[in-house]
């Protein structure tokens, strides 16, 4: 990844975490899955991404797609976010960096499945919303395994910013995304 590189950062750095797991422990994981959050980008509705998680060459990528169409303001959004996922005791953590210029980076913290609830992660994100200028934003996530058979490609025809009155979201989405995000351009303003 481009940002590690650039920091130093290597595989051999992260060798030495503790609590770290061997790639094996995220094959359970690994799958196709509609990402569920809320964003100041698209204020009102809950936006629906497509994430793969994959093993290439004995890591855990993690691809992201998503689009979204607001015609208010005459914007169209077509983002892809390329990075990896660890697994550090029962937490999943992912990083995540676009692929386009403005660059940024989005990172998950997320609750590990488990054999009553392989097909839902939950967590939390910190992200930066075009809508603010880049401003940081926090909310909470939820990934939700997709129907068996369906393609990542099928999937992205599903997803984009909804209402929540979808049927694509079930109780346990709107459960989790109840709340806004919190957003931290308002401080940036007393400092």
């Amino acid at each position: 990844m481009e940002v590690a590189a650039a920091s130093g950062l290597t595989d051999a750095n992260f060798s030495g975490f503790i609590g770290l797991q061997a790639t094996e422990a995220l094959w359970p994981a690994l799958g196709i899955y509609h990402s569920f959050y809320r964003t100041p980008s698209w204020p009102n509705v809950i936006k629906c991404g497509v994430t793969v998680l994959s093993e290439t060459s004995g890591k855990v990528t993690v691809r992201t797609a998503e689009y979204g169409q607001d015609d208010v303001v005459g914007f169209r959004q077509r983002a892809r976010y390329r990075g990896f996922a660890y697994q550090v005791e029962d937490r999943i953590y992912v990083i995540e960096q676009n692929t386009r210029s403005p660059f940024s980076i989005c990172l998950l913290a997320l609750d590990a499945s488990h054999r009553f609830r392989r097909s839902v992660l939950t967590g939390m994100m910190m992200g930066s919303s075009w809508r603010l200028g880049g401003a940081p934003y926090a909310t909470r996530v939820v990934w939700r395994r997709v129907s068996e058979g369906l393609t990542a490609r099928d999937a992205l025809r599903q997803s984009g910013p909804i209402s929540e009155d979808s049927p694509l979201l079930d109780d346990t989405v709107l459960q989790n995304l109840q709340f806004e995000p919190l957003t931290f351009h308002e401080l940036s303003d007393r400092f």
